[in-house]
């Protein structure tokens, strides 16, 4: 009984080996992640829109994915597809940047008087006093 034991102790600890990577692992794919979406950020501000897509895509697991897009079509609400700024709010829907988004989409709908957009956009909750 205590060789079963013992054997069964041995093949718990050899699949805890085998399957649970090492703390450093996960802590260096972590600032590696992070090392990405800090140069997709140097990117999009410097203007190489080709080059950040192609490492903003290298992101999509990282957690920090949606400030991306954030980033991306904040800078360009007025060339991005409407239907690509729905996706995104619909998709972050309930979150800090969805409603920031919203509200400056919603400012460049009203400057360029596009209302049914707009109304389609708005969301009393995200609205500011302005553009209500």
């Amino acid at each position: 009984m205590k060789s079963f034991i013992a054997t069964l102790l041995a093949v718990a600890v050899v699949l805890l080996v085998l399957v649970v990577p090492p703390a450093h692992a996960a802590g260096s794919e972590l600032k590696s992640e992070r090392l990405r979406y800090i140069e997709a950020l140097r990117l999009l501000k410097a203007g190489k829109d080709a080059r950040f897509k192609v490492v903003a895509a290298t992101e999509r697991g990282y957690l920090l994915f949606p400030y991306l897009q954030y980033h991306y079509l904040r800078a360009r609400l007025a060339v991005v597809p409407e239907r690509r700024i729905r996706v995104f709010l619909q998709q972050q829907a309930g979150q800090p940047i969805a409603s920031q988004l919203r509200r400056r989409y919603l400012t460049l709908l009203a400057s360029q008087h596009r209302w049914p957009t707009f109304l389609a956009v708005y969301r009393t909750a995200d609205a500011t006093t302005g553009l209500r």
